[in-house]
């Protein structure tokens, strides 16, 4: 199934799942990274752009491995 999605999705299926391994809701990760639940949700979902100030404050927010940050990397570059 293709999806409609304007932005490859490999960010936002990557930010999701980190999320749920730090067992937080949508709304617990919109709250810490000062964006709505509505632009998070678009971001998992692959219909908004995971930009570099949000990464940032994931980042900053997070105690995000150097795997972490290793696997978000990849998926910016478009590797698998």
């Amino acid at each position: 199934m293709q999806s409609d999605a304007p932005f490859e999705n490999k960010l936002g299926s990557l930010l999701r799942r980190f999320r749920r391994d730090k067992e937080e809701t949508q709304g617990d990760m919109a709250s810490k990274l000062g964006i709505s639940v509505s632009y998070l949700c678009q971001i998992e979902k692959g219909g908004r752009e995971l930009t570099p100030t949000i990464y940032n404050k994931v980042l900053s927010e997070y105690r995000v491995t150097t795997e972490e940050k290793r696997s978000f990397e990849k998926a910016w570059r478009g590797e698998a």
